[in-house]
C-alpha cells in the first residue's frame, strides 16, 4: 500500500512498484486515517508510506498500525531527514525509512530488503543504525543500507 497525500509521488512510486512486475498489488491511500483503516481491511504485507500526512500524521498512523496489523512491514519514504524522526520512526515499529530525494535509486531495494526480513535506510542519514538496534543494543535483522552518496541538497541542509 502507498500512503502519500502529494499525487505525483503518488503516482510515481505506485508505478514503479507495478513496473516492476514482481506480484506487487498496488493500493493507494492519501492520508493516515484512511491508511489506518486500509490496512486492517487489507492487511497488506508493505506499507510505504509519508511522514506529513494530512488527518492523521504518518508516524501516529504507522503507531496505530503496527498495533492493529503488526505482520504489516511499514517503510517511510519522506523527506524528513533528522535523527529524531527517524528514531520515532524506527520506535513506532518501521522496517525501513527512504528520503524522498532518494526514492528513485532506493524504493525498490528497500522494499526487497523489508520483504526479506530485513532494514533499510537511505544512506546519508544521521542515526540510521537506530534503525539496525533493538531496545537493549541488540542487532536486530540486517540493516541494508544505500550506498549512494548524500545529494549536494542534502549536503547542503546538514551545513546550515
Amino acid at each position: 500500500m502507498v500512503v502519500e497525500d502529494f499525487k505525483p509521488l503518488q503516482s510515481f512510486v505506485s508505478a514503479l512498484l507495478q513496473e516492476n512486475r514482481e506480484g506487487y498489488s498496488v493500493y493507494e491511500a492519501s492520508d493516515g486515517l484512511e491508511a489506518v483503516r486500509y490496512a486492517v481491511d487489507l492487511n497488506p504485507d508493505l506499507i510505504l508510506m509519508d511522514i506529513g500526512l494530512p488527518t492523521l500524521n504518518g508516524i501516529e498512523a504507522a503507531r496505530q498500525i503496527h498495533q492493529l496489523v503488526p505482520q504489516s512491514k511499514i517503510v517511510f519514504v519522506t523527506q524528513e531527514t533528522s535523527t529524531a524522526v527517524v528514531e520515532e520512526a524506527c520506535n513506532v515499529g518501521a522496517s525501513g525509512y527512504v528520503c524522498k530525494a532518494r526514492a528513485a535509486s532506493d524504493l525498490l531495494p528497500a522494499v526487497r530488503a523489508v520483504l526479506r526480513g530485513e532494514q533499510f535506510v537511505s544512506g546519508g542519514l544521521d542515526g540510521f543504525k537506530i534503525c539496525g538496534e533493538l531496545e537493549g543494543g541488540a542487532a536486530a535483522a540486517p540493516l541494508a543500507v544505500s550506498a549512494a552518496q548524500p545529494t549536494q541538497s542534502e549536503l547542503q541542509a546538514r551545513k546550515g
